[in-house]
């Protein structure tokens, strides 16, 4: 028996086209029927109408830079917190996104990729997962966490990355994350902010270990992405094939040409620096901030916005990923949506914003099916109190998230 839902009222449909005034979203079972005004589409007598008043119909929100079951800025508790722990964390947090509409999320970093069967079955109801699996690092490189533990200690403790070092290392990293069932690389190409370290111009990996992750992803017929916080990093990204750009903090006028003629994607990721700044400034939660985590905010933070707005203007497309782990520290899962503003900050409309949560999101996860408001498309929709448009805080306000639907099926309903 078809179950049809008839959405009425505001549309953005996630295309980047006008919003429609009352407009009408159908849904029949899990796809999408039609999208127009209200009054070009007979509705089906059987439909369950769903009038929304003060409100948009949105496309499902899509965050393409997240750790899933990471937990803590404080790295020790990385390696003390069980693993069955970290999974059921990770169930809590993708709960938690999916309250605040994000139906699909890149995990970039996480032990989501071994809850893809368990979804699969039923036995958890979570947003679309891509996954990147253990990222991939070099001794002593960004995810390394605690330099003073022995290295051996990251095959037991530390569930979020692969230390390899040589290119039949980075090939066998690479190979046993698609062997558990990632869906693209991720790699370490530059000291980060919470880096135990004071640089910031690294580069990490060699060229050629670069190249080999880049070709390891294409034979999965997937592409490879890479953190760089450093310019260093973004240039040897650039120089080997990397074609999605993870936080790019530090580019460069000279690099704009390249990136667009090679790189497909960049994943700004500003609202995680955003809680570092403000707890700093706040003078909160500073002792489970290292030192070197304090010293390198500021000038990371000043800086991200000038090399964002430089590939705004230059026509890259940008992807929305909040880079949270879990905590007030590292960012509270749910609270994501707050990426829609700072990417208006940064230099967006808040239009432009909502595609890249939507449309090019979906770009990113190599899913052609979600992202937009268009006939034929899996329905995942959110309807949120409020017009982006005017006010783009509201994408961020998971109150403000008044129903979302996963395929058809209506996941939160809240008055």
């Amino acid at each position: 028996m078809n179950e049809l839902y008839a959405l009425k009222g505001r549309v953005i449909t996630g295309t980047g086209a006008d919003s429609i005034e009352k407009g009408l979203v159908l849904v029949e079972n899990d796809r999408i029927k039609a999208v127009c005004r209200e009054n070009e589409y007979p509705l089906p007598e059987c439909s369950k109408v769903i009038e929304v008043e003060n409100g948009t119909i949105m496309p499902g929100f899509i965050d393409v830079h997240e750790h899933i079951g990471m937990g803590s800025v404080r790295f020790h508790e990385l390696y003390q917190i069980h693993p069955y722990e970290k999974v059921c964390k990770a169930v809590q947090e993708l709960g938690q996104l999916l309250d605040a509409g994000f139906t699909t999320v890149r995990d970039c970093g996480g032990v989501s990729v071994h809850l893809k069967t368990s979804i699969a079955k039923g036995y958890i109801t979570s947003p679309r997962l891509f996954c990147a699996g253990r990222v991939i690092t070099q001794t002593n490189g960004h995810f390394d966490m605690i330099k003073s533990f022995p290295v051996e200690y990251n095959e037991k403790g530390n569930v979020l990355a692969f230390i390899a070092d040589g290119v039949t290392e980075v090939r066998k990293a690479a190979r046993t994350n698609f062997r558990d069932g990632a869906d693209f690389v991720k790699m370490m190409l530059s000291a980060g902010v919470t880096s135990q370290s004071s640089r910031t111009n690294t580069q990490e990996f060699s060229d050629e270990e670069i190249r080999a992750m880049v070709e390891e992803a294409e034979k999965y017929e997937t592409y490879a992405a890479a953190h760089c916080i450093s310019n260093r990093g973004l240039k040897a990204a650039l120089r080997n094939g990397v074609t999605c750009i993870e936080h790019g903090y530090n580019i460069e006028p000279e690099d704009i040409e390249v990136m667009q003629k090679q790189v497909k994607w960049l994943v700004p990721t500003l609202s995680i620096l955003h809680v570092y700044y403000t707890n700093i400034k706040n003078k909160t939660n500073l002792e489970y901030l290292a030192p070197w985590a304090i010293a390198k905010t500021p000038s990371c933070y000043e800086r991200q916005y000038k090399s964002i707005k430089m590939a705004i203007d230059a026509g890259i497309k940008i992807g929305l990923g909040a880079d949270f782990g879990g905590d007030a520290v590292m960012g509270v899962h749910g609270l994501n949506g707050m990426e829609f503003e700072r990417l208006v900050v940064a230099g967006m409309t808040p239009m432009q914003a909502i595609v890249a949560g939507t449309k090019t999101g979906a770009e990113i996860v190599m899913n052609p099916e979600i992202g937009t408001l268009e006939t034929g498309k899996l329905a995942d929709i959110v309807i949120v109190q409020g017009d982006p448009l005017k006010e783009i805080s509201l994408l961020g306000d998971p109150t403000r998230i008044k129903i979302v639907m996963l395929g058809g099926k209506i996941v939160k309903s809240i008055a």
